[in-house]
């Protein structure tokens, strides 16, 4: 299945939502120059091989990273939404190389910062069953053997005093369609989800790009 033909008004407002309760380009902007430079080496980091060490980024960088809530220190290593260094079930599949993510829009949008497919690695919160879908750059998706559409819970922040990966982050999950609880605005069809990802990540594709150009050049 393409996507690509989501429920604009919703994934408009779920879009601006999000970036309401967690304003992380906002944030990344107010950051320092060689902040914004530590965090785009992370990201690249993250994309070319995984969860990268702390010890690899000036210490005051990542103190303000972390003041902003934009990059986490985590068990000697760095988490960078939309990258965790800890497992929280959900995973996106990069090159034959598994990663963790913060959440399921986290997911959705790895494909675009990587340029590539991605094959995403789940379960359903409600009834456990894995969920596994391939994500493409071009926002499209396919899923083999899936019969109940895939759906994306996105429920409203408790507490913005907390770094998001504790609080909001955990809420935000797949869902199959029919195993929905609660209420049915807390619910995205797929296609919606990943223009919500897609919008709130996009930001990150530049800063990304020039971090691997420079990462490029200084390898030998």
């Amino acid at each position: 299945m393409n996507g690509m033909t989501p429920d604009s008004g919703k994934a408009v407002k779920s879009l601006e939502r999000l970036r309401s309760e967690f304003p992380l380009e906002a944030r990344v902007a107010r950051a320092s120059e060689p902040a914004r430079a530590t965090y785009a080496r992370i990201l690249a980091r993250w994309l070319d091989a995984g969860a990268p060490a702390a010890s690899q980024f000036p210490a005051r960088d990542l103190d303000e990273l972390a003041a902003l809530d934009a990059a986490l220190p985590i068990d000697g290593s760095v988490s960078a939404y939309p990258f965790s260094a800890r497992d929280t079930g959900i995973s996106a599949r990069l090159r034959g190389q598994r990663l963790g993510v913060m959440c399921a829009i986290d997911a959705l949008a790895v494909p675009l910062l990587a340029d590539a497919t991605v094959t995403i690695e789940a379960s359903c919160e409600h009834c456990q069953k894995p969920i596994v879908l391939d994500a493409h750059a071009d926002g499209s998706w396919s899923a083999a053997g899936v019969t109940p559409p895939i759906r994306v819970r996105y429920p409203s922040r408790r507490d913005p005093t907390s770094p998001c990966c504790s609080d909001l982050c955990p809420t935000i999950r797949f869902v199959f369609a029919g195993c929905e609880t609660g209420c049915a605005d807390e619910y995205l069809d797929l296609d919606d989800a990943i223009v919500v990802a897609r919008g709130m990540f996009a930001f990150q594709v530049p800063m990304i790009r020039e971090a691997q150009k420079r990462l490029a050049i200084a390898s030998p």
